[in-house]
C-alpha cells in the first residue's frame, strides 16, 4: 500500500494480522472524534444522502466522503505495543480490506457477492436491507453512544459502520444455512457444488495451526480449537485439533471439524438490547450447546438415528 510506505508499518508482516501478533492495537473508537456534544457533528454528518455526504451509516446518517480514508491512514499511524504476542485486533483487517482492493481493483462488495451468489448463499453479504426487509433481520444493539438509535439491518460496529457497512472485519449478514455453505466449502478442501472456489492448500494453509510453540492457537484468520488443556479453549471440548472457526461480538459462532464432519452454526444478537449482556460468555452457552451435537452424534443407533430424548 501506498499509504503505508512511509511509515513504520510499511514492513509488517501481513501474515501477523491473520495472526492477531502485529502488535496494532484491539480497537480504536473512531467515531468519538466526530462526535460534539456526545452528538454527530454536523461538521462530519448529515441526515440525508449527498455527493459530499455518501457514507450510509443509519437511516437518517451520512458521513463525509473522506472518512474511508482517514479510517485507514489512523490506522496506519496508530501505534503498536507488542508485536509478537497474540492480543486480538480487528485494526490488521482495515489494511487487509485496502490491500485485497488494490489486488482485485474493485470493492470488497463487488468482488465477493458475485462468489456468494455461485455458492447459492443468497442471504449472505454486505448491506443487507438491499436484499431482505428489515423484519427479516436480527436486531443488535440501542446505540446509546454513537449513533443513538437502535441498531437494526445495519453493521453492528461502529468503525465498519463509518465505512459504509462494507469493512474487512466486519458488515456481512448471513443466515445459518447459507454460512454453513461456505464452511462447507471449506470442510471439502474449497469445493461446493462441482465448483473449485479455493486450492485444497490454500484451505489447509488457512485452516491448519500456524505456530507450534504453544504462543497461538490460531490458523490465518481462523480460530482453533484449544489443545492445550490447562486454557479455555474457544469450542467444545469434543473437538478435534482439526477444528476451524471463528466467534463473534454479537454472539455468532462457527465451527467446523472435518475429522469428525461436524459443522456447528449458532447465530446470536447477544448484544440486544445492550453490549453489557454477557450471559453467553458467563455460561459458556455456545461451546455447551455445541457439546451437545457431538454427544448426540456419539450416540447414534446401530440404524443411524438418534436415541430418544437426545433433544
Amino acid at each position: 500500500l501506498s499509504e503505508a510506505k512511509a511509515g513504520a508499518k510499511a514492513n509488517m508482516p501481513i501474515r501477523d494480522f491473520f495472526l492477531h501478533r502485529s502488535g496494532l492495537k484491539p480497537f480504536i473508537p473512531f467515531y468519538e472524534s466526530t462526535l460534539k456534544k456526545g452528538k454527530p457533528s454536523k461538521k462530519f454528518y448529515r441526515d440525508e444522502f449527498s455527493l459530499k455526504f455518501p457514507i450510509q451509516v443509519t437511516d437518517s446518517l451520512y458521513l463525509h466522503k473522506g472518512w474511508n480514508d482517514t479510517l485507514l491512514n489512523r490506522v496506519l499511524r496508530s501505534e503498536t505495543t507488542t508485536p509478537g504476542k497474540m492480543v486480538y485486533s480487528d485494526m490488521g483487517f482495515y489494511i487487509l480490506k485496502a490491500v485485497n482492493e488494490k489486488l482485485v481493483k474493485q470493492s470488497q462488495h463487488d468482488f465477493l457477492m458475485p462468489i456468494y451468489a455461485q455458492l447459492g448463499a443468497s442471504s449472505m453479504g454486505y448491506l443487507p436491507l438491499l436484499r431482505n426487509p428489515v423484519e427479516n433481520i436480527a436486531p443488535t444493539e440501542k446505540d446509546k453512544t454513537f449513533r443513538k438509535t437502535l441498531i437494526h439491518g445495519y453493521v453492528h460496529d461502529p468503525g465498519a459502520a463509518m465505512m459504509g457497512g462494507v469493512a474487512g472485519h466486519a458488515g456481512l449478514f448471513s443466515n445459518a444455512n447459507d454460512l454453513a455453505k461456505v464452511f462447507q466449502m471449506l470442510m471439502w478442501k474449497g469445493t461446493y457444488g462441482g465448483e473449485q472456489y479455493l486450492r485444497p492448500e490454500t484451505v489447509q494453509r488457512f485452516t491448519q495451526k500456524v505456530m507450534n510453540d504453544g504462543s497461538n492457537r490460531r490458523g490465518l484468520g481462523f480460530d482453533k480449537a484449544e489443545t492445550d488443556t490447562t486454557k479455555a479453549s474457544p469450542c467444545a471440548a469434543s473437538c478435534s485439533a482439526s477444528t476451524f472457526g471463528h466467534t463473534g461480538f454479537t454472539g455468532t459462532a462457527v465451527w467446523a471439524d472435518p475429522d469428525k464432519k461436524l459443522l456447528f452454526v449458532f447465530l446470536s444478537n447477544r448484544v440486544h438490547p445492550d453490549a453489557e449482556n454477557k450471559k453467553i460468555l458467563e455460561l459458556s452457552l455456545r461451546t455447551k450447546v455445541q457439546e451437545q451435537f457431538y454427544k448426540a452424534v456419539e450416540q447414534r443407533r446401530p440404524d443411524g438415528k438418534m436415541p430418544k430424548g437426545i433433544y
